[in-house]
């Protein structure tokens, strides 16, 4: 007589569903993906788990496109502490339909590759530290060979085995497992076990008390990695394994990762095609965090993710949604690449009508999924009107994931947004949201508040409202207050700035303290700042520079960076009039050219600035240095005007000030003059100002035999401290240090005290007067703009009688 079960177990083979839906009173039809098997649920009092679920799901590709899924049962009446067992089943449609094969006894845990023609699952005999066993097929999942249980033991998870450096891999926990290639997979002595990296230690980061169910990935460029779940914190570590000797190492300080979902078990695997890592896990959404459930039992969202160098993860998008976090469950996904697309098995909990599972582990079913173009993979983000709210969520291919406000921060303009009642998206991804009482909000697309309007550039509807993503490379931070830059949680859809060509943005989600902490090294292009709030980044880390449109964006606020910065490209600084960037530490341009623009300032403190052959541009605003050692190493300070601007006679700038570098003259490079004119640099050591005076005359300087090129105008060759444009200006000799440019007076004169000198044509001269040289300013105007002429120049002060005594001075302007 059968069982239910048995019941259900032939009439699946025969692909009899609906009959048998009735007959249970069971319902797949709202199941995401497809139903492979079920299993009843049987809960026993004082018990959280049921006593039987399914377990450990996996899916292969077979090289001539056919598809082998399987799964075993754990839980306290499946017998697994003695003897697993694991069901396989196969697809020739592309998933389209299956066929239950076989149970192959004595083996669960097990992962499917596929090696020489023939079908491996290599797994355990029993969930309670028993021995490897491996099986083989060599016609496509009907029939297996079973080897003798291993006296090895350790293959504690379904991974994707992989053919490196010659040997077939494997993980087992925290330790790595394999064999040559040319070996018998069935032999036990073909097999080699390295014990991993240790259990959590007192020193790791505080409350990791499991790392486990290691996920083996493995690439040319990167090397081989088990990358186990860390229970309880969206973290993985980077184990390295020795493809020679097999031997696990990892460092606690260096090799923790952040990655979303990672408090469960993951399924990850390496994708040649585009050179990425992908990871299928369940990330909590922020709607979830505090629900009270223990964080690694929520499974009820279900994600892809991918990286380039495992440690650096970007979540492409959410697959599957359920708004059940406490009984709902897509979890322990396995995949596998079918050209473009993502083929994947999943462990489910979800109600079919009967024996429904209490949480979101108590996996009831095995299900199939499908991720079409998955390179190419997005979210597709839809904005809804709610009360007082705008709500953003991504649509899956189950319900909409809700991803919280859209609208970052609290008070926009000085008010909380109220009544909205319609929005519009520009064509660059910005919305327009609308107030019932007419004010018009900016945004861009991650949520920052950028301003009011006065008029719409877009028509506002009340429906909902397709999202574009932000620019490609914006990470905004969406955070209240400060916090680990470290924590993926911490920015918009899990996108932390760490990888070349990404933007880190700081905007209006800021409302609390604004103190980063940096504890590693981070690859980004550069900053924006949007808030009025300034921020602090500081830590043991350090921050590279690298992109193509590198730049620190200074829109809002004073901000400080306590980092080492290095330039690894060249990068633009732009600042708002009133807004400066600090960076109080180390900055090495290495080779590369930043370029201040704007009206803002660039400050640079406590540290050294290494330039080694790079350059500074300084094109607007000014670059301040404060107790800093700038080494040139062949680099140069440039100054550079805007387009269409030509400098005249007369014009100053202000470049830099503070703790200008004693050497900034031998290393400034300013742009070209109209002939006649040049640059008057000797108060750039000073001041930081450079004007614009005109030319030592060739003619001037060649009769002196001094150089033409004006390499000479300001050295002072006769050693009298004047150097020899101010020789010429005054009409001196440069080599002759006794020569002055000196005034005298004559006690009385018919219109007044009068004052002589030796002019010239060309200059115009100024008298001052001081009446008391210790007064700040010592000296006033009495004439300016006096024109000069060749030979003896005469002025007279009238007001010479009104002074009981006066000290004369006369300026060369």
């Amino acid at each position: 007589m059968m069982n239910k079960y048995n019941c259900f177990k032939l009439i699946l083979s025969g692909f009899v569903f609906f009959s048998f839906n009735a007959v249970l009173g069971v319902d797949f039809s709202s199941v995401p993906g497809t139903v492979l098997d079920y299993q009843p649920l049987d809960y026993d009092s004082g018990y959280s788990a049921p006593r039987v679920f399914i377990s450990d799901p996996e899916i292969l590709v077979l090289s001539n496109g056919t598809y082998l899924a399987a799964h075993a049962l754990a839980g306290r009446s499946s017998n697994s502490d003695d003897s697993g067992k694991t069901t396989v089943f196969r697809s020739t449609d592309k998933g389209s339909s299956w066929t239950e094969l076989t149970t192959i006894h004595g083996i669960l845990r097990g992962s499917l590759v596929e090696y020489g023609g023939a079908v491996y699952l290599l797994g355990s005999l029993n969930d309670d530290g028993g021995g490897v066993v491996i099986c083989k097929s060599t016609d496509q999942g009907d029939t297996w060979s079973r080897s003798a249980t291993f006296a090895i033991s350790g293959l504690a998870t379904p991974n994707n085995p992989v053919v490196f450096n010659g040997r077939l891999w494997s993980a087992g926990g925290r330790s790595s497992f394999s064999a040559p290639v040319e070996s018998n997979f069935l032999a036990e002595a073909s097999w080699t076990k390295r014990n991993g990296f240790p259990a959590p230690q007192d020193d790791w980061p505080s409350g990791i008390a499991f790392l486990g169910e290691g996920q083996l990935v493995a690439s040319p460029d990167l090397g081989l990695y088990i990358m186990p779940k860390v229970k309880g914190y969206p973290y993985t570590t980077l184990a390295a394994v020795d493809a020679s000797t097999g031997l696990v190492s990892f460092d606690p300080d260096t090799d923790f990762v952040s990655l979303p979902g990672a408090e469960k078990k993951f399924g990850a695997a390496y994708d040649a095609v585009s050179g990425k890592a992908y990871v299928l896990s369940n990330p909590i959404l922020p709607i979830h965090e505090n629900s009270g459930i223990a964080l690694d039992m929520i499974r009820n969202t279900a994600a892809l993710l991918s990286s380039s160098d495992l440690r650096n993860w970007n979540v492409e998008r959410i697959v599957i949604y359920s708004t059940d976090e406490e009984q709902d469950g897509f979890g322990y996904m396995n995949f596998d690449v079918d050209g473009s697309n993502m083929v994947i098995a999943a462990r489910t909990a979800f109600p079919v009508g009967s024996d429904d599972p209490e949480r979101g582990h108590d996996s009831n079913l095995l299900t199939f999924h499908v991720i079409p173009n998955f390179r190419n993979a997005a979210p597709d983000h839809v904005l809804k009107l709610s009360g007082e709210n705008v709500l953003r969520y991504e649509k899956t291919n189950y319900e909409d994931a809700p991803l919280g406000d859209f609208a970052l921060g609290s008070t926009f303009a000085g008010a909380a947004l109220t009544s909205p009642d319609g929005f519009g998206k520009a064509s660059n991804g910005d919305v327009y949201i609308h107030e019932s009482g007419g004010r018009i909000l900016h945004f861009d697309a991650s949520g920052n508040f950028l301003g009011t309007v006065d008029d719409s550039p877009v028509t506002f509807q009340a429906s909902a409202l397709s999202m574009d993503q932000p620019a490609n490379g914006e990470c905004s931070w969406t955070g209240s207050s400060g916090g680990n830059w470290f924590d993926s949680s911490n920015w918009y859809y899990w996108g932390r700035a760490d990888s070349a060509g990404e933007i880190a943005v700081f905007g209006s989600a800021l409302t609390g303290t604004t103190a980063f902490t940096v504890d590693e090294s981070y690859t980004l292009a550069g900053f924006r700042f949007l808030t009025t709030r300034s921020c602090t980044f500081s830590g043991s880390g350090g921050l590279m520079i690298e992109g193509t449109n590198a730049l620190f964006d200074i829109y809002r606020g004073s901000h400080e960076i306590e980092l080492p910065v290095t330039l690894n490209q060249d990068a633009l600084f732009s600042a708002n009039p009133g807004t400066d960037l600090t960076i109080d530490g180390a900055l090495d341009l290495n080779g590369s050219t930043l370029t201040a623009e704007g009206s803002g300032e660039l400050k640079v403190e406590n540290g050294n600035v290494a330039l080694k052959g790079g350059s500074f541009i300084v094109g607007g605003g000014s670059v301040v240095f404060t107790n800093t050692l700038c080494r040139f190493g062949g680099g140069a300070v440039e100054f550079a005007v805007p387009a269409g601007f030509s400098p005249e006679e007369g014009d100053s700038f202000h470049l830099m000030e503070g703790d200008i570098p004693d050497d900034i003259a031998d290393h400034i490079v300013l742009p070209a003059l109209a002939a006649g004119l040049t640059w008057d640099t000797s108060a750039l050591l000073s001041s930081g100002n450079v004007s614009v005076i005109v030319k030592v005359p060739e003619e001037w300087m060649s009769q002196y035999g001094l150089a033409t090129s004006g390499v000479e105008d300001f050295i002072d060759s006769d050693g009298d401290g004047m150097d020899n444009y101010s020789e010429w200006k005054a009409g001196t000799d440069p080599l002759d240090a006794h020569s002055f440019f000196t005034c005298s007076a004559s006690a009385t004169a018919a219109n007044g005290f009068g004052l002589h000198w030796a002019g010239q044509t060309g200059r115009t001269y100024r008298v001052d007067y001081s009446t008391n040289l210790t007064s700040v300013p010592a000296f006033t105007t009495l004439r300016s703009g006096i024109p000069g002429i060749d030979g003896l120049n005469e002025f007279a002060d009238t007001n010479r009688t009104a002074y009981p005594s006066v000290y004369y001075r006369i300026v060369v302007e």
